[in-house]
């Protein structure tokens, strides 16, 4: 457990190294929320950002997700699966104390969040969560997720949940095993630029009413799109190589 927060430390004050001075502002219309996002970085496609959308729309049991926008890093290799998924989940803490915010969470260990999963008929034989981390002080939910895919090989999500009195917002940054400790710096430095507007953060209270359990649910959701994403990206890329091949270029 020691050897699990001396990395998270070290992660984060490495991050304050690539914490970019030209940094844009993303703050989608109409949101009470923003964050810094590096020069450099892409918008993804839109068929991506849909196709997102799209798995979210059709498992509304894993929560009420709206995809905000999805970013490319800087790539040295059009493989690479790599990007950083920003979306809103609506669900209430309004009203909630952190006990019960804890417990309708029901992911304090890896333990717990496995049982979850399984009793929503979900299969973790190739999952595997770890970091499980609620800051009271920030508000803010941090875990990491890793899955094996039949396209891209072994992947892993590093995720940061800021909690609203109405509302959540979810980052998860996806890589390799391979580039993980560079690319949760770079992931951990935008997470970190996040901010709230005044009153939406969530404030605890005295208990009022029940609360959702949709940050469970985000698990599964941005593992299993994860690994649909990544089918599908990888799809096209060998149908653009196969219309390249069958259309030879001018003069040969």
């Amino acid at each position: 457990m020691m050897k699990v927060w001396i990395q998270a430390a070290v992660a984060l004050c490495v991050s304050c190294l690539f914490c970019p001075a030209n940094a844009d502002v993303y703050r989608p219309d109409g949101a009470r929320w923003s964050v810094q996002i590096p020069a450099g970085w892409e918008v993804a496609e839109d068929q991506i950002r849909e196709e997102f959308q799209a798995f979210f729309d059709a498992n509304p049991a894993i929560g009420a997700f709206t995809v905000k926008q999805v970013f490319i890093p800087p790539r040295t290799d059009d493989d690479e699966f790599r990007m950083l998924l920003i979306c809103t989940v609506a669900q209430s803490f309004r009203g909630a104390t952190w006990d019960q915010v804890e417990r309708a969470l029901g992911i304090s260990t890896p333990e717990e969040a496995e049982r979850s999963l399984k009793q929503r008929g979900v299969d973790t034989t190739n999952m595997t969560f770890d970091g499980f981390n609620l800051n009271r002080e920030t508000a803010r939910l941090d875990y990491d997720f890793r899955t094996q895919t039949d396209d891209h090989g072994e992947l892993v999500g590093v995720t940061a949940t800021y909690l609203g009195n109405d509302y959540s917002v979810r980052f998860c940054g996806y890589t390799s095993p391979e580039r993980l400790d560079a690319d949760r710096a770079i992931f951990e430095s935008v997470f970190a630029t996040f901010q709230f507007d005044a009153g939406e953060a969530f404030v605890p209270r005295s208990p009022s009413r029940p609360i959702s359990p949709a940050v469970v649910g985000g698990v599964v959701g941005a593992l299993v799109a994860m690994v649909i994403i990544a089918r599908n990206r990888k799809k096209r890329a060998e149908e653009r190589n196969n219309d390249e091949s069958t259309f030879p270029t001018p003069g040969r």
